[in-house]
């Protein structure tokens, strides 16, 4: 193939991964790791943005990636946010933005792999990737970590007894997530799904950077907790 019909074919190659012009869809890169799905509706609001729908933060097992997400009520409106908000600022960080198509919406590119993602869906885990982490009702849902390794759901459901709970039937209110953890590290995590995001936001102030039954273990777990939007 000579440089012409090479050059064609990236040509064509680019055009067709280009996502499609009715996307309602765009994507948001280097936003603050700090930063809430409120940010990006503000971020709208000042510059006179309309019609918006849903404002997502995108996760890497459970950790924000500093990407996000903002839908439109229709594609015609998407083409002006992308030039609108091209280096716009947000929380100190000026942001970059791209129309994406739905798929774009997926989780990110590091996975575990086609088989242990399966294995951990059958047993009911989650995985934290993706739009809201992958959960639903974002912003009342909170990632605790440092508890004893050999904690179960039961237990833990018992020790945050003081917090209304969402009344999942499905899946339960206390699920057991699989993060990486260091081989030293005997510890494990919880998502705690609860009823309001006040109420996910109490379990935070209350819980965070103290430690598991000092009664019990002393300081030997000690917990962090975050709410996830």
């Amino acid at each position: 193939m000579d440089a012409t019909a090479l050059a064609k074919s990236l040509s064509r190659s680019a055009y067709r991964s280009r996502p499609p012009p009715y996307s309602r869809h765009i994507k948001l890169y280097n936003l603050p790791r700090t930063a809430i799905p409120a940010d990006l509706r503000r971020l709208c609001a000042k510059n006179n943005l309309s019609n918006t729908e849903k404002f997502n933060l995108l996760y890497e097992r459970f950790k924000p990636t500093g990407k996000g997400f903002v839908s439109f009520t229709s594609p015609e409106f998407t083409p002006n946010a992308v030039k609108t908000l091209q280096h716009a600022m947000v929380g100190g960080s000026r942001v970059e933005v791209e129309l994406v198509s739905p798929n774009g919406m997926n989780q990110p590119g590091r996975t575990r792999g086609a088989r242990g993602k399966a294995q951990a869906v059958e047993r009911g885990l989650f995985l934290g990737d993706g739009p809201d982490a992958g959960l639903t009702r974002a912003g009342t849902n909170v990632l605790l970590t440092g508890l004893p390794g050999k904690s179960t759901a039961d237990i833990i459901k018992q020790y945050v007894r003081t917090f209304k709970l969402a009344g999942y039937e499905d899946k339960g209110d206390v699920i057991k997530v699989d993060l990486p953890v260091s081989r030293m590290a005997v510890t494990a995590s919880f998502v705690v799904r609860l009823a309001s995001m006040s109420e996910a936001h109490r379990l935070v102030r209350r819980l965070h950077m103290t430690f598991y039954r000092s009664d019990l273990f002393f300081e030997k777990y000690p917990l962090k907790a975050h709410v996830i939007y």
